[in-house]
């Protein structure tokens, strides 16, 4: 009797090479070559539950590079200082200066010192930096101490991403002003981007073909949850037309702007107003976010302007309306799906928010005028 000939395994593509499926059905069975388990030998790392991001990306019409490619060799990447934290003895005296993570510290010894704004996993959110969300004391490190060396201090245009801890790996901001003097802890890594905007690439990682390689990164890992520099390095990134990068970094601006006046607001005790501004940040981001995995998937072929510059007051105040609206069902959506997840951030739009932003984003582009958006 001949032998019965082997059907053909299907194959997906993977940065670091191929994976056969041998079975679709659970449990799923894939086959890789032995010298590709040598740093990754996790089925996880090769499921075929990433096959569709990847396809996605490198069938996009844009180019396609690794993240490291506009990294600098040389400290493009660090952490804040690893070991105890130190903080100013109880009874230190804050004394803010203008804007925020610009403070002066009153020792208890009557001593006047830089208090340096210190930034932990707590105080990044999605859409900024809150740093109210740690205690009092605690918002502060003395400049110069064993918590604030040189190489990580924050500076504008630089990418803080939390790059370890689960439920919290993956979410990220762009610094897009100067921040006064600011650090971060270990958990957090600083990142310095050459001739590729920190706006876009926020918005990237958040959105599910960045999330989830990021996910995957972290697939089967045993112990601590790390995105270690050589994997953030090798994260695989569209690069859009300039038009589009100056339309993502324009839009982002507003994000910030919004949670910035919330943050603020907090600063003075009102939650009530201080919720309204960042519920309208995320509906932003997550707006935005969508926007830019439609782009890469072909679906848009430009950026639509969240809050028109022409538009008149009483429209753009609907449009922020909205805003808070889809910020709103995004947290309430959220609250039911962050336990046992991995990342910080969601890998994929829910459909109701998503089904609200493109209701939005018709509103909008109906009152543009011909050409624009």
């Amino acid at each position: 009797m001949a032998r019965r000939r082997r059907e053909a395994l299907r194959q997906i593509q993977f940065p670091e090479g191929t994976a056969k499926v041998v079975q679709e059905h659970e449990p799923i069975m894939v086959s890789v070559r032995q010298k590709q388990l040598v740093e990754r030998g996790n089925p996880l790392f090769w499921h075929p539950q990433w096959e569709e991001a990847y396809k996605t990306l490198t069938s996009c019409r844009f180019q396609l590079k690794e993240l490291g490619d506009f990294i600098p060799q040389d400290g493009g990447i660090t952490y804040g200082q690893v070991g105890r934290r130190i903080y100013p003895p109880q009874g230190t005296k804050v004394t803010l200066q203008n804007i925020p993570f610009l403070a002066q510290l009153r020792l208890p010894d009557n001593r006047r010192v830089n208090g340096v704004a210190y930034i932990q996993v707590r105080n990044l959110t999605r859409t900024g930096i809150d740093l109210y969300a740690s205690p009092p004391r605690k918002r502060y490190i003395e400049e110069g101490s064993h918590n604030d060396p040189i190489r990580s201090r924050v500076e504008k245009r630089n990418l803080l991403i939390v790059r370890s801890g689960e439920g919290s790996i993956g979410r990220c901001i762009a610094v897009t002003y100067d921040p006064g003097r600011m650090n971060v802890d270990q958990h957090i890594s600083k990142v310095q981007l050459d001739h590729l905007q920190a706006e876009f690439v926020a918005i990237f990682l958040q959105s599910q073909y960045g999330a989830k390689q990021i996910e995957r990164m972290c697939a089967g890992v045993s112990g601590q949850i790390e995105l270690d520099f050589d994997e953030f390095r090798s994260l695989l990134i569209p690069i859009p037309e300039d038009h589009s990068l100056r339309a993502i970094a324009g839009t982002y601006s507003h994000i910030v702007s919004f949670h910035d006046q919330g943050i603020q607001t907090k600063a003075t005790g009102n939650a009530a107003d201080a919720e309204y501004n960042l519920r309208i940040a995320e509906g932003m981001l997550e707006t935005l976010i969508w926007q830019v995995e439609k782009l890469i998937k072909g679906e848009r072929e430009e950026i639509t302007p969240l809050l028109p510059e022409e538009a008149p007051e009483k429209f753009r105040n609907a449009l922020i309306e909205e805003y808070r609206r889809i910020g709103e069902l995004h947290r309430q959506l959220e609250k039911g799906h962050r336990r046992g997840r991995i990342l910080g951030i969601p890998t994929e739009r829910y459909p109701e928010v998503a089904e609200e932003i493109e209701r939005v984003l018709r509103f909008v582009e109906a009152t543009l005028p011909e050409g624009e958006g």
